[in-house]
């Protein structure tokens, strides 16, 4: 009897204790952009497509149709933070870069550098990344327009800080990395136009940025040849509504959706 008070009791304190927090989260605490990310992650738990009212119209396959082989990959920030892709996503990804054994990576949206840092785990020795994103300082000045919802990830204090605060000594991986900072609407990719064999396209989830940076992947792609991966497909309105549209041009003939994920792959 004893026991059983005991966890009422208990059960009772941590729920006006959670309420409070509650209170505060949804009174003052949205002032800070750590909340702002809980408040985001909350509407996403309940809803996970929430921000998505575009009908998905890309055709499907199995993650099986695309690696059938097994393969062996190595999986670095197992915990999902607001604005991290999912570890499933992530997981695949791995594979894909594993598989795809690219020498010149370019990913658009670095935010805090856990996908960069799994593709860096997962390629070879000699593999060079080159992962942009768009300080908060610039954000303002950003040539197209930016999704309401996003803001809120890309006014962090630094990019990349997950492989920055890495040891290079424990993690080597990390020396393969070489970040970039810019908008990419207005960035000169002209260095890396023909140079790269994989293009992951994680940035600004608005339409016209997606629009926009899905060209510029066809632009990188050594000799118009290699793997295009866009993310959050089927979860923000933009990705869908932009990567809908360009599936039906010649050029982006062949995309696909991965089935249960977020993310799209078209080989070239």
């Amino acid at each position: 009897m004893f026991n059983f008070f005991n966890k009422v009791l208990n059960f009772a304190y941590n729920y006006l204790r959670a309420l409070a927090y509650t209170l505060y989260l949804f009174s003052l605490g949205w002032i800070f952009q750590k909340n702002r990310e809980l408040l985001f992650k909350v509407i996403l738990h309940f809803n996970p497509r929430a921000l998505q009212k575009i009908p998905e119209l890309l055709p499907r396959s199995d993650l099986k149709e695309l690696i059938a082989e097994p393969l062996l990959i190595r999986i670095g920030y197992l915990k999902d933070n607001p604005g991290d892709a999912p570890l499933q996503d992530i997981c695949l990804l791995g594979a894909l870069v594993k598989k795809q054994d690219p020498k010149a990576i370019l990913e658009i949206g670095t935010f805090d550098g856990r996908s960069t840092f799994n593709m860096a785990l997962n390629s070879g020795p000699d593999t060079v990344i080159y992962t942009l994103d768009l300080p908060r300082k610039i954000m303002d000045q950003a040539l197209l327009s930016l999704a309401p919802q996003e803001k809120v990830f890309i006014d962090k204090q630094e990019s990349g800080s997950k492989f920055r605060a890495l040891n290079e000594k424990d993690f080597p991986e990390k020396k393969k990395i070489v970040q970039l900072y810019g908008d990419s609407g207005q960035f000169d990719f002209t260095p890396y136009f023909g140079k790269m064999d994989f293009v992951f396209i994680d940035g600004s989830h608005s339409y016209e940025y997606v629009i926009n940076d899905s060209r510029l992947g066809l632009k990188l792609l050594r000799e118009g040849r290699g793997l295009i991966i866009w993310h959050d497909y089927g979860y923000w309105e933009g990705v869908t509504r932009g990567l809908n549209e360009l599936s039906q041009t010649p050029e982006f003939q062949g995309m696909v959706r991965i089935e249960n994920t977020g993310l799209v792959c078209l080989w070239k």
